[in-house]
């Protein structure tokens, strides 16, 4: 796979000496085929479309309630997905100082795994992607050195960005992290392009 072609940073971890690699035949069980992965995520666009014109009408749904809906829906999809959740840049005061501090605080989010509550920038897969401002994408968190464990199951991650809007790409506002118990689950263009694509459709009504 191409990474720079499809527009993805794939994070640099022992030099990505496992792309391409083949992992252990168990790990292929819980991996949908390609395009029944496909359908799920039409699915859940369809399923947010139709949501968001119901209750989206008269008043506007804040963005915890569109983070809420599209966590759950996304999580429910896929079993293998053991987190899915948002963190959100706040700027904070420090406690017992004036000066104020910004950094990644968890959001909404679906799991049976308590979160890590703060990541700093450039930490972690959730700090690397607001640093780069790009989706990131580990193919064996096992291997790379600036991920953060907040459990022993997750073997591969992909972190989404949110921009401020669709028109100011600048600004970083908050991140879609998604985790899974499947090793090289996030390496085709497949769940990339449709997370993106919910995150932009519809973080952004």
């Amino acid at each position: 796979i191409n990474a720079e072609y499809m527009g993805i940073d794939i994070i640099e971890c022992k030099r990505n000496k496992h792309v391409g690699m083949q992992p252990e035949p168990h790990v292929h069980a819980d991996i949908e085929l390609a395009q029944v992965r496909e359908e799920k995520y039409k699915r859940i666009i369809a399923e947010l479309a139709d949501f968001y014109k119901k209750y989206n009408s008269t008043h506007r749904l804040s963005p915890d309630a569109r983070m809420a809906s599209i966590t759950s829906l996304i999580r429910n999809s896929f079993p293998d997905f053991i987190f899915v959740g948002f963190y959100i840049v706040v700027d904070a005061p420090l406690i017992g100082r004036a000066s104020k501090e910004k950094f990644l605080e968890i959001g909404p989010y679906q799991s049976v795994i308590l979160a890590t509550p703060r990541i700093g920038f450039g930490n972690g897969v959730c700090g690397t992607c607001w640093e780069q401002r790009k989706t990131q994408v580990v193919n064996n968190v096992k291997e790379c050195k600036n991920y953060i464990a907040c459990d022993n199951e997750t073997q591969s991650e992909v972190v989404i960005p949110v921009f401020k809007s669709r028109e100011d790409r600048s600004e970083v506002v908050a991140v879609l992290d998604i985790d899974s118990i499947v090793v090289n689950r996030f390496l085709d263009d497949i769940d990339r392009r449709y997370l993106e694509q919910i995150v932009d459709e519809f973080l952004h009504i």
